[in-house]
């Protein structure tokens, strides 16, 4: 399935985020994917890549970033979903293969931009060269709680990703 990547020399790799209990996108992963659109939007041989499986809810996480992509005008042949991974640090672990493979020239990972420094750390931690790889963050939460949670919430999946990381070697 994910052979066709070789045809891409660029790829925009959206990171998952859990979509609504009603089906329909979070504010995250709209975010997400209006970045993602942007940054596409003005580019040649490239190819758009949600990922996430269906973690918090029954619905995929990638499929309702897709349908996003389409609302905004992407052809569905210029998206690839990814629906098996269900962390952060599976989508890097599965990332880091189709490099190996496939030898992108240039990769764009779109996350909310509380999330990019963990997966900076996430990309070092996996031996991945970033030599050719760009972080794109796509806002801050709205309100006060929300960050502090947001905060907190990395904060701690941080620490965790270190101490696997200690423990594994």
């Amino acid at each position: 399935m994910y052979s066709s990547l070789k045809e891409y020399p660029q790829w925009i790799i959206i990171l998952g985020a859990p979509t609504r209990d009603d089906g329909q996108a979070s504010t995250v992963q709209k975010q997400r994917c209006l970045k993602a659109f942007d940054c596409f939007k003005n580019r040649e041989q490239c190819i758009l890549i949600p990922m996430g499986a269906a973690v918090a809810n029954s619905f995929v996480e990638s499929v309702t970033m897709r349908e996003q992509l389409i609302g905004f005008g992407v052809n569905d042949h210029e998206i690839i979903i990814e629906t098996r991974t269900t962390s952060t640090r599976e989508q890097i672990l599965l990332l880091k293969e189709w490099i190996a493979d496939y030898v992108p020239e240039k990769v764009l990972i779109v996350s909310d931009s509380m999330h990019i420094p963990r997966v900076k750390l996430m990309l070092k931690m996996a031996g991945v060269t970033t030599d050719n790889i760009c972080l794109e963050g796509s806002g801050y939460p709205s309100d006060a709680l929300k960050i502090l949670k947001r905060v907190a919430y990395e904060g701690l999946a941080l620490s965790q990703e270190l101490l696997n990381f200690l423990f594994q070697k």
